[in-house]
């Protein structure tokens, strides 16, 4: 079956449920990829943005691929001022604040996962990972949304 992102959902404003079992974790994990690896120029999806209400996001960095089931920000300091772009609303943008540096716990990984924005690079893995996080928690970039004008970089994620 093939699952397609879903635009301007009321789904993508309701919190999600707990992933229980972990093979129903890498089950959506995978789903999530094969969207993802459909979708030109993307960096990052949630699970409720293809229609699953579960806490499961992936983002693909320059690092590597990050697979986050249940995550939780236990930590989090600084502050990027970006303008983000989703997929779920094509064609829209908002200028956000977002941390700088974040501390993530998630259920698939033995220690914390520490996000650091000290190279334009990893600007986009720690503004989308808080992106995809924020869709887990019922909420999108429209909440995020600041006045300030001192871009630090864009992201169409």
């Amino acid at each position: 079956m093939s699952l397609k992102i879903l635009v301007e959902s009321p789904l993508l404003e309701k919190p999600c449920s707990k992933i229980t079992d972990m093979n129903e974790g890498r089950g959506i994990i995978r789903e999530l990829w094969d969207v993802l690896g459909e979708t030109p120029n993307a960096v990052g999806l949630a699970a409720p943005q293809i229609g699953i209400p579960k806490r499961a996001c992936v983002v693909s960095t320059e690092r590597g691929r990050l697979e986050l089931i249940n995550p939780v920000i236990i930590d989090a300091s600084g502050i990027i001022i970006y303008e983000e772009g989703c997929l779920s609303y094509p064609g829209k943008s908002v200028i956000t604040e977002r941390s700088r540096n974040i501390v993530v716990q998630c259920d698939n990984y033995r220690r914390p996962v520490r996000l650091d924005a000290s190279t334009n690079s990893s600007f986009l893995e720690v503004v989308c990972v808080q992106h995809e996080i924020d869709h887990l928690n019922g909420k999108t970039m429209f909440d995020r949304k600041t006045n300030r004008s001192d871009i630090m970089g864009f992201a169409d994620l």
